[in-house]
């Protein structure tokens, strides 16, 4: 069975750091530190107080990152777009306006520093340049529910308000590729693909509350014939937390794995504990999980989504 450590393991709280330069540095990384392992030792939570209380720790550090780019973008296009169906759009959950905010659906809006709000006082942050298509409130600010394709390959999907990523999103990373030795035929290899992706709650351009990062990896040889290929091996991680810019508290990760070798395939599940987006190396049942993800207020992820 191939592993997936280097370029398919992420820890929650660590999505937004730039990869490791090599599948040894990953490693290192993957180590548990002693206070990780400690409370790997300690017992699970018997009630959904003993949940809540550990989901109210964590204080920002240096570890805390933004979705939205650290660096200004160098574009200077003005947006523009086309502008239909006017709308009345009830205000987000996170909006502190009193009123119903008055929107249209525009398509193809650039975005960038230039046409953005001069100063982001909620976030502290620049603008990530991209297009946009989805509901844009009388400012052209982005405020509603729309798509944003960054030009740098992410893209974000889900609701703002003024312009800032807040309320149910799902955030995708850039996709990776490379080959990777074939454990199963000697000397040969396959092609590795990588996507990764928050799926939750964000506030301020951060995941806030309830959300789990996703990571898919897909090992497969291409055909002979036609443009098709061979699935060897599919590997779906969820580490599944509640956020506040990071992981925080109790958590849980999902692991379906699915291999085929000589026309056989198996599907395997497992669950372990995570403790702050970290593993404990400590495996769960996966009642104890479900239930964990029900606190939570999320669906449990099931085999037919990989």
């Amino acid at each position: 069975m191939i592993t997936t450590k280097g370029a398919a393991r992420f820890h929650s709280n660590g999505f937004f750091l730039s990869h490791p330069s090599s599948a040894k540095a990953q490693a290192e990384t993957e180590k548990p530190t002693a206070a990780i392992s400690m409370h790997g030792r300690k017992r699970l939570a018997s009630c959904r107080d003993e949940l809540e209380r550990s989901w109210q720790g964590g204080s920002s550090t240096s570890r805390d990152f933004y979705c939205i780019s650290s660096s200004e973008s160098s574009d200077d296009n003005t947006g523009g777009g086309s502008i239909a169906k006017r709308r009345k759009t009830i205000k987000s959950n996170y909006s502190n306006d009193d009123d119903m905010i008055d929107c249209s659906f525009a398509r193809g809006v650039r975005i960038c520093q230039s046409n953005r709000p001069p100063s982001r006082p909620e976030t502290g942050s620049l603008v990530k340049a991209g297009w946009y298509e989805g509901e844009v409130n009388a400012l052209g600010l982005r405020h509603g529910k729309g798509v944003t394709k960054h030009d740098d390959g992410t893209e974000y999907e889900g609701c703002y308000v003024n312009d800032i990523m807040c309320g149910e999103g799902w955030y995708k990373f850039v996709t990776t590729k490379h080959m990777v030795p074939n454990p199963h035929q000697h000397g040969s290899h396959l092609h590795r693909q990588v996507e990764k992706s928050f799926k939750g709650a964000f506030k301020e351009d951060v995941p806030h509350r309830a959300g789990m990062v996703i990571t898919k990896t897909v090992d497969w040889a291409p055909l002979v014939l036609g443009s098709a290929f061979d699935v060897r091996f599919r590997e779906v991680v969820y580490d599944v937390g509640m956020h506040q810019n990071k992981a925080v508290g109790e958590g849980v990760r999902i692991i379906y794995t699915t291999t085929n070798v000589d026309g056989r395939s198996t599907l395997e599940k497992s669950c372990y504990r995570l403790h702050n987006g970290e593993s404990t190396t400590m495996k769960v049942a996966p009642d104890y999980a479900a239930w964990m993800v029900g606190c939570m207020g999320l669906d449990f992820p099931s085999p037919s989504d990989i």
